[in-house]
């Protein structure tokens, strides 16, 4: 009575008592316009079987709990198999809709699910969706249950594998190198997936110290430590397959290279465009007066403009001279120079620069 008196909102005391018949008490709970809401029964001596026929709310209610000696509503719900399912990790369900029938006519249906794969989840009106995240197999059942309680189950086995089958190739950027204490013109990797619409999470091992790798496949920092690095460049899509390409980068331990200049390359790219930020320092003890700097490209860039120099291009051998205002670098000074431009598929940066014919670092 409580429970019912609760869902419906009404109060606990009942509103009215009487005896319909002899050794019944019929209990009435109404709300506040005077509708009864709740009745109950307790009919003595009786034990678990009433001999009620008829309609109306206490007959039915009789022969709904099993009370009637009928056991039941008499409808059934029976759920039709789908059969074995089979999926991979990463790939998405299209949609497999669940269908029942009920005996009884008008009944609406509610479904449930056990043991779906992880990331798959069931409609109440049967249709299960989702992306499988762990491979294995699955035990299901799925359930329809009608207003009355009725309800019907089956079961079947959903098998998910490791991954869809799609290939990640990974181009290997070449050979790199640097100098201890010079920070790096950022290093962008690039991977092809045979899947479309899989996003890459790239990762290295081997990277010299001071430099990382972030998840889009940028690797910046300044090297701490010189030597000759293994490094093997990984990138893995959200099935799980993967794709890696390895390279030397050798760190020196001197960071002019040997000669009087030093040059930084630091770039910012996106898409098929990038743009580079060059300084220039005089690491001698004299003045530069008049300067040429010259470069090859690794990858197919195309300069398309520049700034503070002219910048020539000849296939992947470049020059950059300078300006009337910036000619002269005094020692321990620099100047800045930068362009804009394209490529397609590969943009690595240029590691080797030559001012005036000596190496710089």
């Amino acid at each position: 009575i409580k429970q019912w008196t609760n869902v419906l909102g009404v109060s606990q005391t009942p509103s009215s008592t009487d005896t319909p018949v002899s050794g019944w008490t019929r209990t009435r709970y109404n709300d506040g316009s005077g509708t009864t809401q709740v009745e109950a029964y307790s009919i003595a001596g009786a034990g678990h079987q009433l001999p009620i026929k008829g309609s109306g709310m206490a007959g039915y209610a009789i022969r709904f709990m099993g009370l009637d000696g009928s056991g039941s509503t008499g409808n059934s719900v029976k759920v039709t198999s789908p059969g074995n399912q089979s999926g991979a990790v990463g790939t998405s369900v299209s949609g497999l809709q669940v269908h029942a029938t009920d005996s009884a006519a008008g009944q609406s249906l509610t479904y449930t699910a056990t043991g779906l794969p992880p990331g798959l989840s069931i409609s109440s009106s049967g249709l299960v969706t989702g992306t499988p995240s762990t491979a294995g197999t699955y035990s299901v059942t799925v359930t329809a249950r009608d207003a009355t309680g009725a309800s019907g189950s089956a079961s079947f086995a959903w098998s998910i594998s490791g991954n869809s089958g799609d290939t990640v190739s990974v181009t290997n950027p070449g050979s790199q190198s640097g100098s201890a204490g010079a920070a790096i013109g950022s290093l962008q990797i690039h991977a092809t997936d045979s899947a479309a619409g899989q996003s890459l999470t790239y990762t290295a091992t081997g990277l010299p110290p001071g430099l990382s790798i972030s998840s889009s496949g940028l690797v910046t920092g300044t090297p701490s430590t010189a030597g000759i690095f293994n490094v093997t460049l990984t990138a893995t899509d959200s099935t799980g397959a993967s794709g890696s390409a390895s390279f030397i980068w050798t760190i020196s331990s001197d960071t002019t290279g040997g000669g009087t200049c030093q040059v930084s390359y630091v770039k910012n790219e996106w898409g098929g465009g990038f743009t580079a930020n060059l300084t220039i320092t005089d690491t001698g003890t004299t003045a530069i007066n008049g300067w040429t700097l010259t470069w090859s490209f690794p990858g197919d860039q195309k300069v398309t403009n520049a700034w503070n120099a002219t910048v020539t291009q000849t296939g992947s051998a470049a020059s950059a001279t300078n300006m009337s205002y910036n000619a002269a670098i005094a020692p321990g000074g620099n100047v800045q120079i930068g362009f804009q431009g394209t490529w397609s598929a590969n943009d690595t940066n240029p590691t080797a620069f030559t001012l005036n014919g000596t190496a710089c670092g």
